[in-house]
């Protein structure tokens, strides 16, 4: 397995750096921050200046060069706007999305796991008609909307939790079962249909005629196979969480790492983006190296050789 751990980590240096290479041309593309940093009215030559201060009259190559070495120092330069390391900047939020994440994710998998198992052995049943209905709302639902619903009724009517902020965790709920909730719905609705097709599997229906109870055939035998394509999902939904869910970000004023992506792509704040994206891009190929080795874990007969 480490051989092939080894491996995989070499091959994802291109994408990496390749990452690097399109969010630099993205960001060029965008326009020149230097307009933005100077005071109206500002003249010619003091545009000029403010262009050199931040490395921007140098050609376009060269100026990826300087950005591609410092990059893979660990180096992304400083912060445009507050003259601050664009890594620390990025790695204050982070912790605030990781959270926000993985609480999410918490949610998704203690609702929707047991909900598929329920509606997958009462198949056709009012059951399984009530959850998949549930899990088509759940899906359905703009985030943004569930969220406002959310503080209108527990943060407003019912004054139970704060609808803002990060603190206790109380603040942590609310954003959580929004995202959550979706997320919820796919692994109850994937879950479910793979759930089915295993049950239906000559082994399954062997274990169940040795006599062992339901409980004991699903969760030993049948469950550990549905749940491949299940993770996979989750890895791809996780990644997508880290990445930044910028919309329940905003709603409830949480200071994770979309919000500031957002921002600093507006105010064409170079170096803080390109940290942030760098950052993603190893964490959602972290993610996809787990999931790779959760098959092997999931099922034995996956082999790594």
């Amino acid at each position: 397995m480490l051989r092939y751990v080894v491996k995989r980590l070499l091959l994802y240096i291109p994408t990496l750096l390749g990452v690097l290479a399109v969010v630099f041309i993205l960001t060029h593309v965008v326009g020149d921050p230097s307009v933005l940093l100077i005071q109206p009215g500002a003249s010619r030559e003091d545009l000029e200046h403010m262009r050199e201060i931040l490395g921007l009259d140098r050609p376009i190559w060269e100026q990826f060069w300087v950005f591609l070495r410092q990059a893979l120092q660990g180096d992304f330069g400083t912060s445009f706007w507050s003259d601050r390391a664009a890594m620390s900047i990025v790695m204050e939020r982070l912790p605030a999305t990781a959270e926000l994440a993985f609480a999410s994710l918490l949610v998704a998998l203690v609702l929707g796991i047991p909900a598929a198992i329920l509606a997958a052995l009462k198949r056709n049943s009012f059951l399984d008609l009530s959850i998949s209905t549930l899990s088509l709302f759940g899906i359905s639902m703009p985030s943004f909307w569930l969220g406002l619903m959310m503080m209108l009724v527990f943060g407003v009517w019912l004054q139970w939790l704060p609808i803002s902020g990060r603190g206790g965790f109380d603040h942590l709920i609310l954003p959580a079962v929004t995202l959550g909730v979706s997320m919820m719905a796919i692994v109850e609705r994937l879950l479910r249909t793979d759930l089915l097709d295993v049950l239906s599997e000559d082994y399954v229906r062997t274990a169940a005629a040795k006599g062992l109870t339901t409980r004991r055939v699903v969760l030993k035998h049948a469950l550990k196979n549905a749940l491949i394509p299940t993770v996979t999902m989750i890895g791809m939904q996780l990644g997508g969480l880290l990445g930044g869910a910028v919309v329940t970000e905003t709603v409830f004023g949480w200071p994770g790492l979309g919000r500031l992506v957002v921002k600093s792509i507006a105010d064409r704040d170079y170096p803080v983006v390109h940290c942030a994206v760098w950052i993603l891009a190893v964490v959602f190929i972290s993610i996809n190296l787990v999931v790779d080795l959760l098959y092997g874990i999931l099922d034995p007969r996956i082999r790594y050789d």
